[in-house]
């Protein structure tokens, strides 16, 4: 049972009277421009401006009063989404702020109208400059933001409710209390007792928050770090909540060579692997590449991933019911360009590179879970959305800015985790394999992701750029040392 706040009547008293205070000045307004004459020609504007909106801002103001004060929480529920329960915390100020607006112009208005002479039985007249700048600018710019908003609103609860048939906005709008299909973050509802889980990029950020998720649950938590000392860090803290006390691995993702010595570690110190979660990434400003002569977001997010998973194969295979989770993102590339361009061989930007290495984790999810069919390994990948962690300053560049902008709507960490902890112990999604998530629900992923041809050239590509069936002393590079990137340059080279 959620606590109610004792300062909830004085708050439903508060706003009773301040929808009575915005009442009355509207209603003087309106009242001011039915007693002034018909000749005068500032009568139209003035009614078209003052009235248009007014009853149905009233209307929607005293539904939404009176279905809050029937509820046991006067504030927006938590929707579940990263982006809308912000927006909603902030359309709900900017729609009080403006209804003020409109208030005091309708009060203005009445006053500079004479509102005296009209209460005792007189004519308004307003001056015949009434409407000049600035008046006219801020009175007709409230009216139609106030408008646009309630459109909005009203669109938008259509949609949900009609489209969707979730009826989100509608239920957020008027403040009933949203219930989640499924809280991943609830003991009683999951249980990760005995299951050995190995996160990578553990120590901050979503990682973090996934392992403090999991080990509370009962997770034996296996950390993969790239720097010791935070990662120390983070495994304490980790340990403070756990039932069996944390394991640290050291491993730089974008090396090859350190990925298989992580895996021959793994091999040595746990006996199976139940889930795991590949959740370490970077970005980079500037084109870098690795040791191995590969291009660093391309070796980081997806080819450390893809080697590391294939080469724990077999430790996944020990468990009764293994599972392997993709964190991914939800940004589309170009069809055409995008096997050509893998390692910014025609143009490098730090987004469109970062973008290609996630969609490349989605290929791989589908591709692996095909290859896996059968086996009861289940494969899926889940899309956080923007969250404030640290990846986006590390990273610098375009994806800086871009975290900055989006900050206000970006999610903590804990709620960034839900998904990755809703893939890797929630019993609904047992048997559910290949599928993309976001907000621990199943959706459909951009269009190229489904093209099987794509796919398999792509699993091709990242096989030949790992060595995976070769030694780990064998590498084909081109004269200048980089890695071969695509077929096209590997049968170029061959010639």
């Amino acid at each position: 049972m959620e606590r109610v706040s004792r300062y909830q009547p004085m708050l439903v008293t508060l706003h009773w009277l301040l929808a009575l205070l915005i009442i009355t000045a509207l209603a003087a307004g309106a009242l001011v421009l039915a007693k002034i004459p018909n000749a005068d020609p500032m009568k139209p504007e003035a009614l078209r401006e003052h009235m248009g909106g007014g009853a149905l801002l009233v209307v929607l103001m005293l539904v939404r009063l009176v279905v809050r004060t029937r509820t046991a929480h006067p504030a927006p529920a938590a929707t579940g989404s990263f982006a809308l329960d912000r927006a909603a915390w902030l359309s709900h100020r900017v729609f009080y702020v403006l209804l003020f607006g409109q208030a005091g112009s309708g009060l203005y208005m009445a006053l500079q109208a004479g509102l005296p002479d009209v209460l005792f039985g007189g004519h308004g007249a307003l001056p015949a400059d009434f409407w000049a700048f600035p008046v006219r600018s801020v009175h007709y710019a409230i009216s139609r933001l106030l408008m646009a908003l309630i459109a909005l609103h009203v669109m938008g609860a259509l949609y949900h409710t009609f489209v969707l048939r979730d009826g989100l906005l509608r239920r957020m709008w008027f403040g009933k209390r949203i219930v989640a299909p499924s809280n991943p973050l609830s003991p009683a509802h999951l249980q990760a007792q005995g299951k050995i889980v190995v996160i990578t990029g553990a120590n901050s950020g979503i990682g973090f928050a996934t392992a403090l998720g999991l080990a509370r649950q009962g997770a034996e938590i296996v950390m993969v770090c790239r720097n010791a000392d935070r990662g120390n860090a983070a495994m304490r803290i980790v340990a403070r909540v756990a039932s069996m006390p944390p394991l640290l691995f050291v491993a730089d993702l974008s090396s090859l060579d350190s990925v298989r010595q992580l895996s021959t570690t793994l091999h040595e110190r746990i006996s199976r692997i139940d889930v795991l979660i590949n959740n370490a990434g970077a970005a980079f400003a500037k084109r870098e590449f690795t040791v191995d002569g590969i291009e660093k977001t391309l070796a980081t997010n997806h080819l450390g991933p893809f080697l590391l998973t294939n080469l724990v194969l077999d430790l996944i295979r020990r468990s009764s019911a293994g599972r392997i989770v993709n964190l991914t993102a939800g940004i589309p590339v170009s069809r055409s360009s995008f096997l050509e361009n893998l390692q910014g061989e025609k143009h490098y930007g730090q987004f469109s590179a970062y973008r290609s290495s996630k969609v490349g984790n989605i290929l791989f999810t589908y591709e692996l879970a095909r290859r896996l069919e059968g086996t009861g390994i289940t494969v899926n990948c889940v899309h956080p959305g923007p969250v404030r962690t640290e990846f986006a300053r590390n990273a610098g560049g375009t994806l800086l800015f871009l975290s900055k902008m989006l900050r206000p709507i970006m999610r903590s960490p804990e709620a960034g985790a839900s998904g990755p902890i809703y893939l890797a112990i929630d019993p609904e999604v047992a048997g559910t394999t290949g599928a993309y998530f976001v907000n621990c629900k199943q959706r459909k992923s951009a269009g190229i992701t489904y093209d099987r041809e794509i796919a398999a050239k792509h699993w091709r590509i990242s096989e030949k750029l790992t060595q995976l069936n070769a030694g780990p002393e064998v590498r084909e590079v081109c004269p200048d040392g980089r890695a071969l990137s695509s077929t096209k340059e590997r049968a170029s080279h061959d010639e």
